[in-house]
């Protein structure tokens, strides 16, 4: 059977620009609002899939039926911003990658889509602070292949195989309910050449989709500001 290649590895990838040390700044009152492209989804699913949007500093996404308060303070990165990680992660995965690998990662990028991404400081700019980001990403996946959240998680570590980059477990997959839903969460040490950082995924399966939240940090403090945000995630029933 023909192993499939996921977006994730991309998402997650963005430790490249995201790490770099940042300059705090000013809060800003609302982040921008940031409507999403609109594009066919699931035949099965009546409502066309979309983006979400960024509206008084709430995210929102009427495609998956979820809502979620984001950091106050935090800024909310754009479509340029979002191009530049996915080139970066791109280009780190493919070093070292075969061919077959590399042709069936431009196929994985039709598959997924930015619904919002935000960090704890503008990036790309200097300073002395680790600089914690959240990715909020959806990727059509093979529900033949990928039933679960585990399913996806292991497919993403075959992913990193022969390309310079390392994905391990820091703990057991585990299940926890997030505003009602259920999603599999995984911590996870990534190793980029030099860089050794911390990375916690959350996976839930719906609508021929992996929703996923990845959220990257450096210490307690940004993972406490983490549990806050997913204790604002109300979904729909």
């Amino acid at each position: 059977m023909r192993r499939p290649l996921t977006q994730t590895l991309l998402a997650i990838l963005f430790v490249a620009s995201a790490t770099a040390p940042a300059q705090p700044t000013r809060q800003k009152a609302d982040p921008p609002t940031r409507p999403g492209p609109i594009v066919l989804g699931d035949p099965k699913v009546e409502q066309p899939f979309d983006a979400g949007r960024v509206e008084g500093g709430t995210y929102s996404n009427d495609f998956f039926g979820f809502s979620m308060t984001l950091p106050k303070g935090w800024a909310v990165l754009g479509a340029d911003d979002n191009k530049k990680i996915l080139d970066t992660g791109k280009e780190m995965v493919q070093e070292g990658a075969s061919e077959k690998k590399k042709q069936g990662l431009e196929a994985s990028l039709v598959r997924t889509h930015f619904l919002v991404t935000a960090s704890k400081y503008p990036t790309g700019t200097a300073g002395p602070e680790f600089n914690a980001l959240l990715m909020c990403i959806a990727e059509r996946i093979p529900t033949a292949v990928i039933k679960t959240g585990a399913d996806y998680i292991s497919v993403m570590q075959r992913t990193f195989e022969g390309t310079s980059t390392k994905l391990e477990l820091s703990s057991p997959l585990r299940t926890q309910k997030v505003g009602g839903a259920d999603f599999t969460v995984a911590d996870v040490k990534l190793t980029v050449g030099p860089v050794v950082t911390a990375q916690r995924y959350y996976i839930r399966i719906t609508k021929g989709y992996a929703l996923a939240v990845a959220y990257t940090y450096y210490d307690d403090a940004d993972l406490k500001t983490f549990d806050a945000l997913l204790g604002t995630v109300k979904f729909r029933q």
